[in-house]
């Protein structure tokens, strides 16, 4: 049994785990026209502190959290592989909450220097549990555009299918509470409508770079100190090393 349910964690976090973004808007700031990537910042931000640069593939790295940062011993390294496959939403709008709008999409292939990862995984009778961190950086400041709509969209993905070549699944967005951390920040619930866990992400966006937290787990309610806890850790490596 505690394979079945191991099976079906990992299947849900490959599949929720598609690195995209969400975001809180600037009402007075008119979106985009469809099909264009608008590179903007906030009127007067300047970007000039350490952690809003853009960075290498060596620091994003030694900015990440290691296995002895996890929770308590029961963790260990998480080896899953998962192929990189397009996924469609219906409703369309949704892609945008995971950052996985043609928007998004285009920018990440045109701009993205730097994309690593930790993931680290937990066995329990209960199926256990993953948190993933990653860090990606851009030779453009990351659109705060992305971030405006997916926020917007929240709201429109109560329900929700995200569909890939390997199988969909059926989920629930919620909006979560979480601090302000870099020059933006989100969180959101992904919880599936078919088994008993959610996915909770953590988006931070600091100039040129963007840290995204996620945990898969079974509990009634989403852990916003402890993803705050590794985002504000990578922002505090990122500071020491740019």
């Amino acid at each position: 049994m505690l394979a079945t349910h191991h099976r079906r964690l990992a299947a849900a976090f490959a599949v929720a785990a598609i690195l995209p973004l969400a975001g809180c808007g600037d009402e007075s700031t008119p979106p985009p026209d469809p099909g264009t990537v608008t590179v903007t910042t906030e009127v007067g931000e300047a970007l000039d502190l350490p952690e809003q640069q853009e960075i290498d593939k060596a620091t994003a790295r030694k900015a990440l959290p290691t296995l002895a940062d996890m929770p308590d011993k029961t963790w260990h390294v998480d080896t899953s592989t998962f192929g990189n496959h397009k996924s469609t939403y219906d409703p369309p709008g949704c892609a945008s909450i995971l950052f996985d709008s043609p928007e998004a999409r285009t920018f990440t292939d045109d701009h993205r220097t730097v994309h690593e990862q930790a993931r680290f995984s937990q066995n329990q009778p209960d199926g256990g549990g993953i948190i993933a961190t990653y860090v990606q950086s851009f030779d453009e400041p990351y659109p705060l555009s992305l971030f405006d709509d997916a926020g917007e969209e929240v709201t429109s993905c109560a329900s929700y299918t995200q569909s890939r070549s390997v199988g969909e699944s059926k989920d629930a967005a919620t909006a979560i509470t979480v601090p302000q951390l870099g020059d933006r920040t989100f969180g959101v619930r992904i919880r599936s409508r078919e088994y008993d866990h959610a996915v909770d992400r953590l988006y931070v966006r600091s100039g040129h770079n963007v840290i995204t937290v996620l945990a898969l787990s079974r509990a009634k309610s989403y852990d916003g100190e402890l993803m705050t806890r590794y985002a504000q850790g990578v922002l505090d490596d990122l500071k020491k090393a740019t």
